[in-house]
């Protein structure tokens, strides 16, 4: 007899053989078999066929619903990784554009803070200083002061 392995089959299974044990989670049920069957594995009653059919897809279902739970936990891990890689992703693309933008910012401060003192700096000395002209002039009235004989060098 092969069984149709369906899951209302097992569903009906599961209400027949465990008296609503599954519920309570896979160590409870398999409790539940090991002490509804101790009898048999101690050899006192004889084990029919359906016995060890029932038994069987009591640990059979048992298998299938410890399967259910670590696809279940393996999908919400998963999950909860990939999110976690993108927030990650997202948090390090952030921070890098942060970091350009203050660099940016702080050097463009720096460089426009230089060049204005820069420029102010030699902007006083050239107002300070007599123009070349001036120079030329003084030079000039000098020698021709000296060639007269008005001055002595």
């Amino acid at each position: 007899m092969k069984a149709n392995i369906t899951e209302e089959y097992y569903s009906s299974r599961v209400e027949f053989i465990q008296n609503q044990q599954l519920t309570k989670g896979s160590l409870v049920f398999s409790n539940y078999l090991i002490n509804k069957y101790s009898l048999f594995f101690r050899d006192a009653i004889a084990v029919t066929a359906n016995d060890a059919l029932e038994l069987t897809q009591g640990f059979n279902l048992v298998g299938i619903y410890e399967i259910h739970l670590m696809n279940i936990w393996l999908r919400m891990t998963s999950d909860f990784i990939s999110s976690l890689i993108v927030q990650m992703v997202l948090f390090t693309c952030l921070t890098l554009c942060l970091v350009l933008v203050f660099h940016l910012i702080f050097v463009e401060f720096l460089i426009t803070t230089t060049l204005t003192s820069n420029y102010e700096m030699f902007r006083r000395m050239y107002e300070n200083l007599i123009p070349e002209f001036v120079i030329n002039k003084e030079k000039i009235i000098k020698a021709k002061l000296i060639k007269e004989g008005f001055m002595i060098e």
